[in-house]
């Protein structure tokens, strides 16, 4: 395959078409007749993910009539299936592996199906995607509405973050269908029920994430300052929230929202999503964040997040960097992970997610539009000429190491000329010893003492060898230590 993006005359957006959204679309459909490829292993939400990823290729203008076709043959071929595997606890209320994120994922896909699709499904599909949304959608608000008090999930926040845009996609697809579910829900399962569930999931998302540093409990102190946090270094969890916050401010710049909210809700949801998209351009290790599944899922959500338009100021809410955008697809797409069949490593679970960011990559980056080499252009110039924070990290422990370095290196040369002083004053007091003993023997040794001076001369020649050995002794133990 070579290095990604070689062909210099072509644009981004086509080479992306060409050598990646329709190899990993043909890999995702598989090869069987009735199925795709992630029904094998006979999971829900690998293949409901794979229908939503699916219709949205299924409405690129330059994808083929036949692999349009094949991609709508096969989307209605699962309906049945991914129905097949629901669980009817009872009249009100059903699930999928009683796990939200799959619920919530499964009946997206199959109201996908019955948007795009409609004309070509019996009566039947269609009866039965709305009774299993019906329940469904009973069960995700019942589920939310305990949330704090016996509901557990691995993923917490963005299971709940996923409802949001189920309940959005079944007001958009059925309007009808969207206020039956909700006055069933109030007059059958719950009388106190104010009706404002999209509200209501949004505020709490919002609370939960919002830092009470800068907001104690009170939302309503909200600045553009405030942080957001879902979970220290949670890019999958924060890019799932950052996407269910991007289609509703979609939904309600096009006057698309079912009920009444906060007035303030969309001013706090621009912030969380601009401060999330800061918190993605801080975080990032040469357009990498964590994990693979975190790099892709944070391109796809900051590409998103970069295609909205602020309501108040009419300018882009943010605007993603280009060098790190590149940077992340260049990694995305490099030989050594995405291979010649079109799949992420050979895994269905990234694969799904790589083909949701590089088609959101083709839809929402304009500067997939330009010519390859003037991508590369614009990175250059636009690679950011501060340092990133960990070569400053790096750098700073770097100068700290090396006065260390020199800090140790003087105790050593003062360690050293220690031992050398102190050799020479045990020096000196020998020889004044020595000196001195020397002139007791003057003083005490006379003519008429020549019997004893035999005496003296052995007692300060044995002196002189002790005192010598102990000095010799003394300097040896202070130059080896």
């Amino acid at each position: 395959m070579g290095i990604p993006f070689e062909d210099c005359s072509s644009s981004l957006k086509d080479i992306i078409l060409e050598n990646y959204i329709i190899s990993f679309t043909t890999w995702l459909l598989g090869k069987d007749d009735l199925s795709i490829l992630s029904q094998q292993s006979g999971s829900v939400w690998e293949t409901s993910l794979n229908i939503i990823t699916l219709n949205e290729i299924y409405n690129i203008n330059n994808i083929e009539e036949s692999l349009k076709k094949e991609i709508k043959r096969k989307s209605i071929a699962t309906v049945d299936w991914i129905l097949s595997k629901k669980n009817d606890i009872n009249s009100n209320f059903t699930q999928w592996d009683n796990v939200t994120w799959d619920t919530a994922v499964a009946i997206q896909s199959l109201l996908m199906c019955l948007s795009e699709y409609s004309d070509d499904l019996s009566q039947k599909q269609k009866d039965n995607i709305k009774d299993a949304t019906f329940k469904g959608c009973l069960w995700l608000y019942s589920k939310f509405s305990q949330w704090e008090l016996n509901t557990k999930y691995p993923f917490g926040d963005a299971d709940i973050s996923r409802i949001i845009g189920v309940l959005l996609k079944c007001y958009n697809t059925d309007a009808d269908l969207y206020n039956k579910i909700k006055t069933h829900y109030k007059e059958n399962i719950d009388p106190s029920d104010d009706g404002k569930w999209l509200n209501n999931i949004v505020m709490h998302l919002l609370y939960k994430g919002a830092d009470k540093l800068d907001t104690g409990s009170d939302l309503s102190i909200i600045n553009k300052n405030t942080k957001y946090n879902w979970g220290d270094n949670d890019y999958f969890t924060t890019s799932d929230i950052v996407d269910s916050f991007c289609i509703f401010y979609k939904n309600f710049s096009n006057n698309n929202i079912p009920e009444s909210f906060d007035k303030n809700i969309i001013k706090y949801m621009e912030v969380a999503i601009k401060q999330s998209c800061i918190k993605f351009e801080n975080n990032q290790v040469d357009g990498m964040w964590g994990s693979h599944i975190d790099t892709i899922r944070v391109v796809g959500s900051y590409l998103l997040a970069g295609s909205l338009v602020s309501i108040h100021t009419k300018k882009k809410i943010i605007k993603p960097e280009i060098h790190t955008i590149f940077k992340a697809i260049r990694w995305m797409c490099d030989e050594k992970q995405r291979f010649d069949d079109g799949s992420f490593m050979h895994t269905m679970f990234l694969t799904v997610f790589f083909a949701d960011t590089l088609v959101t990559v083709y839809k929402y980056w304009n500067e997939a539009d330009k010519k390859i080499l003037d991508v590369y252009d614009d990175v250059v110039w636009s690679s950011p000429a501060r340092t990133t924070p960990e070569r400053l990290e790096r750098l700073s422990l770097e100068i700290e190491y090396n006065q260390l370095v020199g800090a140790n290196l003087k105790l050593v040369h003062s360690h050293n000329l220690t031992k050398i002083i102190s050799g020479v004053t045990i020096s000196v007091l020998f020889v004044s010893t020595a000196i001195l003993l020397l002139g007791l023997f003057s003083n005490y040794v006379t003519l008429d003492q020549k019997i004893v001076i035999g005496d003296w001369v052995s007692i300060f020649i044995g002196t002189s060898v002790a005192l010598g050995t102990a000095v010799s002794f003394v300097i040896k133990k202070f130059f080896n230590n």
